[in-house]
């Protein structure tokens, strides 16, 4: 597979650094990156070839952020020969994928879309004024079949509402086994600066443009060093043709800084991985809309070296402040100093800071975690692409496009659901080779029920979601227009993966009882590639059909919770969400969980608790579901004691209190507008500060001994 990234600068920097920290762990998955740069001075060609990327060099042209409109006419004047000259290039290196990195440049997607092949669409920044970010975005929701946003904060800044094609968020990958804690590369660095081994080192890496807000850091470093006279100032960071003032600007500042002598300019340095650990600390100075999470926040972090960063556009998603570092206001110097400041001076905080900020990098940031949400954006963007041009699968089969984006066959890890015995695929449907058991398959879906259908609990259950729920809105589920509702569902599920995060990235997950596919998407959005089951086939066609709209290449199979039809330990993690309580045992379903699960078990359900008797009497909630289903309060000890005694261990059990209707009412809208929103947020957490311990819904989270 081909992809080619089209990247409309010439000198190093974000785009150019996931396709080199990216090239190795996609290459090993048969994924082969080729880059198209303008052939401008710059050092991002250079770099790229010698780490092995292919590298082609056009008369690219690109919108620049000047108010002088012969420039701006001289760019539009020039999108006709750039299209051409990159779809004459996708036709010769046989690319099957069309990247772009960055907003405001789209040749590349147009060319993609007259070779007919898929777009994956990257957003990195949100430099660019909201008018043009509103407008572009309109463009990118058209043309492209899959985004990548370099953070949860670059789609409310780019979208009035979440787009409707696939879209996935990220965090710049960090080759973490590179970028480490190392005592020998501070001590060389410092000796090599001339930098005395006990100082304090305040350091940013970043390169010489405006957007950086390097002007704050020189200025900070001034009022720092009357306080704190042991520290130095390191700047690495490369210069750029069009910001030659800027540059000089900055070197003008740094001579009349009290801090002159201490202020040191490295320039590009391609072995940032050694520099880091010269740094105390990490500053970033950046501007407003000018960032996504910033890759060098998250090396830095994967140094142990903690970050004081301008809280701007996603920042705030990569830098926990008090855990890894601080946040500070943009353009507010005052607050960078005290903060950098306090810091220095307090050792131990700043020593505790170091091991949580290589912990969260490990944990998150490596180069892994990324590649693996890239594939499955590239699968989404892939069954997308099909989509709109109308490819389907044949009466009979297994939909081909399911798989999480060719992470897995899932005929192979299907068995009979009655005597767990291999199955055949037939024109028919599938076949069990041992008991010789027949299940349908219905539009690509499996359908594995074994007397399910003749128990009448779950057939009334069955024609319940079949046929008498509101299709929109369980598709769409939980976006609407009550913003509270979303929120809250998006606080469930970071209380469900508690401590199995990092175990979700490339894994084969399965999401049981899972509906149309809320969860399951939020498991995608992790990395994971994901098998949704049900016992109602209309709820699985929903959850394709919301696969299809919102791009997290979901597997859907019809299939009975109490007789899971997959072999032992065949999924990674097995995932529920307000499932098992619709059982007359939950215990038979969780039994089925733990067989089944490799390495994780993650129960979300509703808690015994005094607060759920009291809402059921006030009619905040109900003993009995539209479905007809008795709802089965459970005890998250008594599921605690389950798990271990199959052999896992809790890693993660905790109770909180949550009210909603299944559909948004006029009080969610009410508590969702502009102004009350931020109020009903802080009310939840204060209020489960509180009641959490009482709490009606409960989290817990296992992992396999072995």
């Amino acid at each position: 597979m081909n992809v080619l990234d089209v990247i409309h600068f010439p000198i190093f920097g974000g785009p150019h650094n996931e396709v080199l920290r990216l090239h190795g762990p996609l290459r090993d998955k048969g994924i082969n990156q080729m880059v198209a740069l303008p052939d401008e001075p710059g050092n991002a060609a250079e770099r790229l070839r010698a780490a092995g990327v292919d590298v082609f060099e056009l008369p690219l042209h690109r919108l620049r952020a000047v108010p002088d409109p012969r420039t701006q006419i001289r760019y539009l004047s020039s999108l006709k020969d750039d299209v051409s000259r990159l779809e004459a290039l996708i036709r010769q290196q046989d690319v099957d994928f069309v990247q772009i990195g960055g907003l405001v440049n789209p040749p590349g997607a147009f060319a993609a879309r007259r070779a007919g092949i898929p777009v994956l669409w990257q957003i990195v920044d949100s430099r660019p004024p909201a008018a043009l970010r509103r407008s572009m975005g309109l463009v990118v929701a058209r043309m492209a079949d899959a985004i990548l946003f370099d953070g949860r904060s670059l789609v409310d800044l780019h979208f009035r509402k979440p787009p409707q094609v696939p879209w996935f968020t990220y965090f710049p990958p960090v080759a973490t086994n590179e970028f480490r804690p190392s005592d020998s590369h501070r001590e060389e660095g410092r000796r090599a600066l001339g930098i005395p081994l006990d100082a304090h080192v305040v350091g940013t890496v970043a390169n010489l443009n405006p957007q950086k807000g390097l002007e704050l850091f020189i200025e900070a470093a001034g009022r720092i060093i009357a306080r704190a006279p042991d520290t130095w100032f390191v700047i690495v960071g490369s210069s750029y043709q069009t910001h030659q003032r800027y540059e000089e600007r900055l070197r003008e500042a740094a001579r009349d800084s009290p801090a002159r002598d201490r202020i040191l300019f490295l320039g590009d340095r391609p072995d940032v991985e050694r520099v880091y650990p010269v740094f105390d600390l990490k500053l970033i100075t950046s501007l407003p809309r000018s960032e996504g999470t910033t890759t060098t926040a998250l090396e830095a972090m994967s140094c142990g070296v903690p970050v004081v960063a301008t809280d701007v556009a996603a920042v705030h998603e990569a830098v926990v402040d008090g855990v890894v570092g601080r946040l500070v206001p943009p353009r507010d110097a005052a607050a960078l100093v005290d903060a950098v400041v306090e810091l220095l001076e307090d050792t131990s905080t700043r020593a505790g800071m170091a091991r949580a900020a290589r912990q969260l990098a490990e944990e998150r940031f490596d180069v892994e975690a990324y590649a693996a949400i890239y594939v499955q954006a590239l699968g989404a963007a892939r069954v997308h692409h099909e989509t709109r041009r109308g490819i389907g699968t044949s009466p009979g089969t297994i939909d081909s496009r399911a798989g999480g984006g060719g992470q897995f066959d899932l005929l192979t890890l299907l068995r009979c659901p009655a005597c767990h015995g291999e199955l055949e695929e037939l024109d028919s449907g599938l076949a069990c080779r041992a008991c010789a058991a027949r299940y349908p398959v219905e539009d690509g879906i499996p359908i594995l029920l074994a007397g399910a259908e003749g128990d009448a609990v779950k057939n009334e259950q069955i024609g319940f979601y079949d046929e008498d729920v509101d299709e929109e809105f369980e598709i769409e589920r939980p976006r609407s227009n009550a913003r509270l509702y979303g929120w809250l569902m998006e606080q469930k599920f970071a209380r469900s993966v508690k401590g199995i995060e990092h175990l979700l990235p490339d894994a084969t997950v399965l999401s049981v009882c899972g509906g149309s596919g809320m969860d399951a998407e939020f498991l995608a959005r992790t990395g994971a590639n994901v098998i949704v089951s049900d016992i109602s086939i209309g709820a699985m066609k929903r959850a394709r059909e919301r696969a299809a709209r919102h791009g997290v290449t979901l597997t859907p199979v019809v299939a009975d919770v109490e007789q899971l039809p997959f072999e032992p330990r065949s999924m990674d993690v097995v995932y529920v969400h307000d499932g098992l309580h619709h059982l007359v045992d939950p215990k038979i379903g969780l039994r089925e969980m733990a067989r089944v699960a490799r390495k994780a078990v993650s129960v979300t359900e509703p808690a015994r608790a005094a607060l759920t008797t009291l809402a059921v009497r006030v009619h905040l909630s109900v003993s009995v579901e539209e479905a007809g289903n008795v709802v089965a309060r459970m005890d998250p000890q008594d599921v605690a004691d389950e798990l271990r005694a199959k052999g896992y261990e809790v890693v993660g059990m905790r109770r909180y209190a949550m009210f909603y209707r299944h559909e948004p009412g006029w009080a969610m809208r009410t508590l969702s507008r502009r102004g009350v929103l931020a109020i009903a947020r802080g009310g939840w957490r204060g209020g489960n500060a509180i009641l959490a311990r009482w709490g009606n819904k409960f989290a817990l989270a296992a992992i396999r001994r072995d």
